[in-house]
């Protein structure tokens, strides 16, 4: 069974588009609508990178690591959103220079590091108590 997760990402990205197009040219910009177009700039940059991350994941990896493509797809897309989101904010406060850009998209990686060697530190550890 094929999973429906890139064309649910994908249309719930063109949703958040579309939202984020109708705030921005019909509402005046407020510090609250500022705030939900950030929230829909997330959410549309992650909708519509996660399918892209997913295709190419399927393309490095091998085949016993298939099993975790959705969460790494999910997750890279988020990241991605997040980049895309806090470059937004640097450009608005006018602080956008590129050492926040190099500095934001390391903590980025950092955060993606961490997460994945705890994952790996969890199976190690599931393993050991399998043999068990």
């Amino acid at each position: 069974m094929k999973s429906r997760f890139p064309l649910i990402s994908f249309i719930t990205g063109l949703l958040a588009t579309g939202g984020l197009a109708a705030l921005i040219y019909t509402q005046a910009p407020t510090s609250l609508l500022i705030v939900l177009a950030l929230m829909l700039l997330l959410l549309a940059v992650w909708g519509l990178t996660a399918p892209v991350w997913l295709l190419f994941f399927r393309k490095i990896l091998s085949q016993e690591r298939q099993q975790m493509l959705a969460g790494m797809g999910l997750r890279f897309g988020l990241w991605s959103g997040i980049f895309v989101t806090t470059l937004t904010v640097l450009q608005l406060i006018g602080f956008l220079e590129r050492v926040f850009v190099l500095t934001t998209l390391a903590m980025l990686m950092l955060a993606e590091m961490f997460i994945q060697q705890k994952k790996a530190g969890q199976n190690k550890s599931s393993r050991k108590r399998k043999k068990r």
